[in-house]
């Protein structure tokens, strides 16, 4: 069995006639551009600016190692070459043993379209199709300021990262208090302290860490 996938730059191998599509998935906008039988398709998002080639919609066009990839693009990837792809083996669904599905089934990437993936690719020789691997790869820590005022950007992290990532220094503020630290729940008690380092508090997703005050 023949191991390969992609890397995050881009080769543009070859120009031709191109048609575009449009898919608005969630809050990520997929744009795919077909450029013609012999050429490739190209898939990216403006979220990410990600994009990727396969070569007459095949697989074997990327290189021979694992690629970083929006969830969304990688979705719109399994679409556009579904018939180069037999099934699809997911980390995010199930972090110990992979969720197994067929291509044709309903892909389970519909349930979590948020954040980046790592994907591989093993090419079966007997069935001349691909088995896509996906893990974990990022997820996005957002902060409420529970009762306070301000705003503070949403962070990604990586996940199983090497070294433990420091959550973004508070800059709410609220009157009369003094802001304590962060807790995984509203109304309960202080979880992190402030720019603290952190590693892998979700699998994938979204996390939502509350403004903790104290009068």
């Amino acid at each position: 069995m023949q191991r390969g996938f992609g890397y995050e730059g881009i080769d543009v191998v070859k120009i031709g006639v191109m048609m575009g599509f449009i898919s608005i998935l969630l809050v990520y906008v997929i744009y795919g551009i077909h450029v013609g039988k012999q050429m490739g398709d190209k898939v990216y998002t403006t979220m990410a600016e990600a994009e990727l080639e396969t070569n007459n919609a095949n697989l074997r066009s990327l290189s021979y190692d694992s690629v970083i990839l929006p969830t969304a693009a990688v979705y719109s990837l399994t679409q556009y070459n579904s018939t180069e792809i037999h099934d699809l083996t997911c980390f995010i669904c199930d972090n110990v043993h992979g969720k197994y599905e067929l291509i044709s089934d309903s892909p389970c990437l519909l349930d979590h379209l948020q954040g980046r993936v790592k994907l591989d690719t093993e090419y079966d020789e007997m069935l001349g199709q691909y088995h896509l691997i996906i893990h974990p790869y990022s997820y996005t820590v957002k902060f409420d300021a529970n009762g306070g005022s301000g705003h503070m950007a949403s962070q990604e992290f990586i996940y199983d990262s090497v070294e433990d990532q420091a959550l973004t220094k508070n800059s709410f503020y609220r009157q009369g208090y003094n802001f304590a630290g962060w807790s995984i729940t509203k109304g309960s008690n202080v979880t992190y302290a402030n720019g603290q380092k952190v590693k892998n508090l979700v699998l994938f997703g979204e996390f939502t860490l509350y403004a903790v005050w104290t009068p």
